[in-house]
């Protein structure tokens, strides 16, 4: 990763659909069917450790507010992989 800054882009359920870099481009792409497993069109350059983020209602609302990436918006990196 060499310093460079990477970003999650999710949909509204809070899946990350994409990692993108400091210019905007997406260097990961996922698909995923209703029930989470990945589809096709998933492509990874960059690992990281987060996918769907589904799951029943009832443990949706269990969640810290905002969804499961909460605050992980930004730069990855050891604060992000711990």
């Amino acid at each position: 990763m060499g310093g460079e800054n990477h970003y999650y882009l999710t949909d509204a359920l809070g899946s990350v659909v994409a990692l993108a870099d400091e210019a905007g481009t997406k260097v990961n792409t996922y698909a995923y069917s209703p029930r989470g497993v990945q589809r096709a069109g998933t492509s990874e350059q960059i690992p990281q450790p987060y996918r769907f983020a589904g799951g029943t209602p009832a443990e949706r609302e269990n969640r810290a507010p905002g969804g499961a990436l909460a605050g992980l918006v930004g730069p990855l990196g050891s604060a992000v992989f711990g």
